[in-house]
């Protein structure tokens, strides 16, 4: 018996219709794959939402003292003071019984490092580390990419590369459905959602850093009035919020986020312009203080 085979004609009609399906399916299964890293980093916030209040109930309501990552003066700032994970580490199974050598006491420092790495690569929760994490070194690192206009305004793009705990918390307290234009001069007609709560409560006058966190006050979100950096008549003023569920305390710095400058002496920066893009914008996904988690879109986090 005599096989017939495809003829040259035929191979290419079927290459070409296996291209074509592929051009159309590529672009969904790209979005699809988005989706499921947004849904997953959703769900880690959720789980360190979860070990928040888990937390806070063991210490009568308050929360750890955790710098924001970008603040001043922490090259001596503990290990504990530095990074959520650690500040959390007996409500997980993977950082209970760290080694003597990555000492929680201790200062590691911000940047790459020896124990950073160690700690990063063996120890640190996976829930800690966003699904669009690039790259598997454990140094972070920023790679700037030009600039973009969103709404008028310019942006320095920049991205974020590298293995690390993804959450960071606020360096500021930040008011809800703030005129963002008539305080800082920036983005005509944006107002934030949500208020921001920052986890330490050491300011000067004006809500800025003013050196090593207040280690014998730790914040209770409850119960007390929360200010913001923003001062009238010498005074500085509520965040406005009737409830936690209202106001942001962490969110994952892989999402959008912007970084605007009041004196307009730097460009502002928007970090990871279209990550975690959902509802036609980018985002990221933040931890409430009432411990809840959410989307939030990038115009409306960030901020430091």
């Amino acid at each position: 018996m005599k096989w017939k085979g495809f003829t040259l004609v035929e191979l290419l009609v079927v290459i070409s219709i296996i291209a074509m399906l592929l051009a159309v399916l590529m672009p969904a299964l790209g979005k699809a794959r988005e989706q499921a890293k947004v849904i997953t980093c959703l769900a880690n916030c959720k789980q360190v939402g979860t070990i928040i209040a888990a937390y806070r109930s063991e210490y009568n309501g308050a929360v750890p003292i955790v710098f924001n990552r970008w603040a001043k003066n922490t090259g001596g700032v503990k290990v504990k003071n530095s990074y959520i994970s650690i500040a959390l580490r007996n409500y997980s199974e993977q950082t209970k019984h760290l080694p003597s050598s990555l000492d929680p006491e201790g200062t590691w420092g911000l940047q790459y490092n020896g124990k950073v790495a160690t700690y990063v690569e063996k120890y640190l929760p996976s829930f800690y580390i966003c699904p669009f994490a690039r790259g598997k070194a454990t140094e972070t690192d920023r790679k700037y990419e030009g600039t973009v206009a969103v709404n008028g305004t310019e942006f320095t793009k920049q991205n974020f590369k590298g293995k690390f705990e993804t959450f960071s918390t606020f360096a500021y307290g930040r008011v809800k459905d703030e005129d963002m234009a008539a305080w800082w001069g920036i983005a005509p007609g944006l107002r934030p959602k949500y208020a921001a709560l920052p986890w330490n409560s050491t300011y000067d006058n004006y809500g800025r850093l003013r050196g090593l966190p207040d280690l014998e006050n730790p914040i209770v979100w409850e119960g007390r009035t929360h200010l913001s950096n923003k001062i009238i008549n010498g005074v500085q003023v509520p965040i406005k919020i009737s409830s936690l569920s209202e106001a942001t305390v962490s969110y994952c710095v892989m999402g959008e986020s912007r970084d605007y400058d009041r004196n307009l002496t730097s460009p502002n920066i928007i970090f990871n312009y279209k990550s975690h893009h959902k509802q036609n914008s980018g985002g990221s996904s933040a931890i409430f203080a009432d411990t809840h988690a959410a989307w939030v879109p990038g115009d409306q986090i960030g901020w430091h």
